[in-house]
């Protein structure tokens, strides 16, 4: 019986006619590519308005469910090859060609949901195992061949596709609590000889075998492999091992097979660009290999793959920063996901990964994007790779790599602009560079006076990139249009005169937000409730300040100047809670008058009201004889 699955009598392969209008009956060889190509439009509803009769006008949905039913159609039947694909329907064994056909049946299921016959499935593992190389006393173990078990030009890119077949059909990962020894020992052989010389036939050397390896590997069941090798050694007596039978003589450790500094393929590749001349952006040809030069066309578009990490779908981008970086040897370094973000706006990423020690195993995890942080004993470069999951079905993710300079003073300051901020036309907006910080503050080389620290808050509210517009902790602009517009604000610390020997000047950091000006009508933009007058009760030392409690405040944001009531304030205590509507500000010299603001904040963030400035002076208390 046909495998017609919607019973619509349609089978649909590709044109037999080739580039060159040879005629060829390559079907199995490019419905795979065809079909990835369709379904990565993520629209399964979507309406073909060009093509033959039985594809016009009708859905992608239903024109890959045909595609699907013409590769099950294709198979093979029992003999030799039974269950793989080839040039020609019903062909003989070819894992090169099957591995085409497995990754567009693949993606049809996983994510078009096409239907498929469950005898394609059951009908490869007999290819599969016509082609397997299994032995734990050779380096051979794991090897799938070419036509038989024999891989003729290197073993990799048939084992590779042997891979995306063993995805096809089911057969579990290391990914698994259970993995299944076939894909255990192909792993292994991956893992064996994943850092041999690229050259000749070996891994390295050829594009089109580091290709359906990432294709196998973000595919597997029951989830992505991140970490290749994790079976070797596991115990005496298991799988996969090789020459080493049962792996007690050991085995190499497991490996980050993309984001290895050195050894992943994201590293590997990116070396292979060219970055110069009239081919630049291109991919270096790997002489040497057997696989023949037809396939070198092909290198860009499967090194762009390689590197995109996401094969059918549009997916998550991770982005990773740090702060302070550099940073000095047992200093807390903050991360932050918060610029990663996702290609389609129907998805959302929940979860993000921080791996400090770049091993493979994350540390720190949450739904939060900036909520990481850890120290570093030493000095040197820490990569420290983020991993950002997506909510589709299955779970999609990308990584992105910072590295962390631990370095010796003098350190650059770090820079927080705040924000983003919200501002009403027409009215002064005050933003908030207090969160600026110098990891070096209070160190210098002497170990004496003029220490490093802060000596300059300068912003640039035009985005010319001067930062000249303003200067201090808490600088107030007025915006005359709608929009949004950037803000920008970079420090500078006292590095010239407190490390001289260093023979650096005064170093500088930037930060950027936005601000989003909006009209008056705005709910933003209404007016608000009068703060009542701030009182001030001196102390010996400290200030009480008490003001009538404001009406859908959650808290408080308390403001100081010791220069006067309109300039040099900077924020003391930011989200104050109280319930009495009062704050003590302690630590003050007596005789010095001090200035305060207090501003009144709802649960949003949105600010209510601000007070008058306020005054109070300490005042030693008098002993009594």
């Amino acid at each position: 019986d046909l495998p017609d699955t919607n019973g619509n009598g349609i089978g649909i392969g590709t044109n037999n006619a080739d580039f060159d209008n040879s005629v060829n009956t390559e079907h199995a060889y490019k419905l795979g590519m065809v079909m990835d190509a369709i379904i990565a439009s993520g629209t399964p509803g979507a309406v073909a308005t060009t093509g033959p009769a039985d594809v016009i006008g009708r859905t992608y949905g239903e024109i890959v469910q045909d595609m699907v039913d013409f590769l099950a159609f294709s198979q093979a039947e029992p003999g030799f090859g039974r269950g793989s694909w080839d040039y020609s329907p019903n062909g003989s064994l070819d894992n090169s060609i099957a591995g085409w056909s497995a990754i567009g049946i693949v993606a049809a299921e996983d994510i078009f949901g096409s239907t498929v016959p469950a005898f394609v499935k059951t009908e490869n593992e007999f290819a599969l195992e016509n082609s397997d190389t299994e032995s734990d006393v050779s380096d051979l173990d794991g090897v799938h061949g070419y036509r038989s078990t024999n891989p003729l030009w290197g073993a990799w890119g048939v084992t590779g596709a042997a891979m995306v077949q063993m995805v096809m059909a089911d057969i579990e990962a290391t990914t698994s609590a259970t993995p299944d020894e076939r894909w255990i020992r192909a792993e292994n052989q991956f893992r064996r000889h994943f850092n041999d010389a690229a050259a000749g036939n070996n891994f390295k050397n050829y594009y089109y075998a580091m290709f359906n390896f990432a294709k196998a590997m973000r595919t597997a069941r029951p989830a992505p492999v991140v970490l290749i090798g994790t079976e070797v050694g596991a115990a005496d007596g298991g799988v996969g091992c090789g020459p080493n039978a049962g792996c007690a003589a050991g085995g190499p450790n497991p490996l980050d097979w993309y984001n290895h500094p050195t050894d992943g393929l994201a590293r590997t590749i990116v070396d292979y660009v060219i970055d110069s001349g009239p081919d630049i952006g291109g991919c270096t040809d790997r002489p040497g290999n057997g696989h023949g030069s037809n396939q070198d066309d092909h290198n860009t578009p499967w090194r762009a793959q390689i590197l995109t990490q996401t094969l059918f779908q549009a997916g998550p981008v991770a982005r990773a920063d740090a702060a302070p970086n550099p940073g000095a040897i047992g200093q807390v370094i903050n991360f932050d996901g918060s610029a990663s973000f996702h290609q389609d706006p129907s998805r959302s990423l929940v979860l993000y990964e921080w791996d400090f020690d770049n091993d493979g195993i994350y540390d720190f995890s949450d739904t939060d994007p900036d909520t990481a942080s850890t120290t570093f004993p030493a000095l040197g470069d820490f990569p420290v790779v983020l991993r950002v999951t997506d909510d589709a079905v299955p779970p999609q993710t990308d990584t992105d790599v910072v590295v962390v300079e631990i370095t010796v003073p003098p350190h650059p300051p770090t820079a927080d602009a705040g924000g983003p901020y919200q501002a009403c036309i027409g009215d002064p907006v005050t933003f908030d560079g207090s969160g600026s910080f110098d990891i070096d503050e209070g160190l210098s080389e002497s170990g004496d006076p003029p220490f490093d620290t802060i000596t300059a808050y300068d912003w640039d509210f035009d985005g010319d990139l001067a930062f000249d517009d303003a200067s201090g902790v808490m600088p107030s602009n007025t915006y005359n249009a709608l929009g949004i517009f950037e803000l920008g604000l970079q420090v500078t610390d006292n590095t010239a005169a407190a490390f001289p020997s260093a023979g650096q000047p005064d170093l500088t950091d930037t930060d950027f937000t936005t601000v989003e000006v909006l009209s008056q009508e705005d709910p933003f933009c209404a007016p608000a409730a009068e703060c009542s007058p701030v009182s001030i009760r001196p102390k010996d030392g400290k200030l009480q300040l008490v003001w009538d409690p404001v009406p859908g405040a959650a808290s408080y944001n308390i403001m100081r100047s010791t220069e006067g009531p309109a300039s040099g304030f900077s924020m003391i205590a930011q989200g104050h809670v109280t319930d009495f509507a009062t704050y003590l500000d302690t630590g003050l010299t007596n005789g010095q008058e001090y200035w305060y603001i207090v501003v009144a904040v709802n649960a949003a963030g949105q600010e209510l009201c601000s007070s008058d400035p306020a005054s109070g002076t300490p005042i030693a208390r008098r002993r009594r004889r």
